[in-house]
């Protein structure tokens, strides 16, 4: 089957797509009708087909839902675009998202019958185009980790629940992010491990943000010597 996602508002290598975990829908496209249901799969289209560094890719994900990051099985990576966004839809009244990271086996939903959801990230793939070096596709991928790209998240929650050595990894790892940036706004941030951390210079923009000190074992890891 071949298809092609349209851009959105006519803008070339714009793209939207859409989260909702409690769609009962059997089928999974990443529209407003019928929304993917795992979290992550916008990021996999995206890694595996969007190749032009202006790409910008909007992710909304439906209030009052809740949903997985798939610690170390199936992380979160966005690879040498121009940027990321990832944003709440429904109705205002309802709480914001919460995004569970967690090392659980990977759940597929039960109620799809068809989904448009690629399996994993194509990572052989954007080597063997020269996207990225050997030696960054060997890295163990975690969570979220940023490639030459930016990230914007608004008004999402998040809790990370990591046992053993996984508790002091970072929720955000950047790499080669001269000149990119990650803003957090609105969020509340229930960590176990950082915030963020990176070996480049990048700009790092908190807004209106609360972190849950308990289990926080370092803010922010950026070092470029």
């Amino acid at each position: 089957m071949s298809y092609c996602r349209p851009y959105a508002n006519g803008q070339m290598n714009n793209f939207v797509y859409y989260v909702n975990p409690g769609s009962t829908s059997y089928l999974e496209l990443g529209t407003l009708e019928f929304p993917f249901k795992n979290f992550d799969s916008p990021a996999k289209e995206v890694f595996n087909f969007m190749y032009s560094s202006d790409t910008v890719t909007t992710t909304y994900v439906m209030r009052g839902t809740s949903m997985f990051i798939y610690y170390g099985l199936m992380p979160i990576i966005y690879l040498n675009i121009n940027q990321a966004n990832i944003l709440p839809y429904g109705p205002s009244n309802l709480p914001k998202p919460y995004i569970y990271v967690t090392d659980v086996p990977y759940q597929w939903p039960d109620s799809t019958l068809f989904s448009l959801a690629e399996t994993n990230n194509n990572v052989n793939l954007r080597v063997s185009r020269g996207d990225m070096q050997q030696s960054e596709a060997s890295t163990y991928f975690l969570k979220f980790n940023i490639f030459r790209a930016s990230l914007y998240v608004k008004s999402i929650d998040f809790q990370s629940i990591m046992f053993g050595d996984a508790w002091s990894n970072p929720l955000f790892f950047s790499f080669d992010a001269q000149n990119k940036s990650l803003t957090i706004e609105d969020a509340y941030l229930d960590l176990d491990g950082a915030l963020c951390e990176g070996y480049f210079p990048i700009s790092i923009n908190l807004l209106n943000s609360h972190i849950n000190l308990t289990n926080y074992q370092y803010g922010i890891w950026d070092d470029f010597r």
